[in-house]
């Protein structure tokens, strides 16, 4: 008689269910991986993302500056409130592989979800519609703030404010930069990451 040995059907079906059980884990875990890679890698993009916005704004609003014959006559040109900043500044340019600086008025707008900055040089940037097109720095905002700092004599510290220079600020107001400007801004997603900075003026005055 042959001495056949081969599988019985309970060995058959407790192999194909650790077999089952190994090959489910190590899915779980590919699964588990790509996921992990994809939220790090939409992570990194949001903070690249929010730092590209925050060192445009820090550097135009560093090299801000007060134009006393804005229209309306002796007022600084800066204009601003919780969703929009419009402001006086230098900007850089490249001219024949030279670093040129413009005078420009920069105007920042937040709206729907969008994010966009629009930039009027030189004799442009005096007129009350110049010729030039605003450039999208961001499409997937949930929020953007911007808020105002000055300094506040009788208690010698700094105060909020969600505006600054509109017709129902002081004269005195009208006629300065704020000293610090707060932007905070949120991407849509599910991270619901705040960012903030707060950028001081140099050309500011208490």
């Amino acid at each position: 008689m042959s001495n056949r040995k081969g599988l019985t059907l309970i060995e058959l079906l407790v192999s194909s269910a650790i077999f089952a059980v190994v090959m489910l884990s190590i899915y779980s875990a590919f699964q588990s991986g790509v996921f992990s890679y994809r939220n790090i890698g939409e992570t990194i993009d949001t903070y690249q993302s929010a730092r590209a916005i925050m060192e445009r704004i820090n550097t135009d609003l560093r090299n801000s500056l007060i134009y006393l014959n804005a229209p309306p006559q002796e007022r600084s040109g800066f204009l601003a409130n919780e969703t929009e900043l419009g402001f006086f500044c230098r900007v850089d340019r490249f001219f024949t592989d030279t670093n040129v600086q413009d005078y420009a008025y920069v105007n920042y707008r937040f709206s729907g979800s969008s994010l966009s900055r629009k930039v009027a040089r030189n004799l442009d940037a005096v007129k009350d519609n110049p010729d030039c097109l605003p450039e999208e720095m961001a499409g997937n905002l949930s929020k953007l703030v911007f808020s105002y700092f000055y300094f506040d004599p009788n208690t010698g510290q700094l105060k909020e404010k969600n505006s600054w220079g509109g017709v129902n600020s002081s004269l005195d107001e009208q006629k300065k930069l704020p000293l610090a400007v707060k932007v905070s801004l949120v991407f849509k997603g599910k991270s619901g990451q705040v960012f903030e900075r707060k950028i001081y003026l140099p050309m500011a005055e208490k």
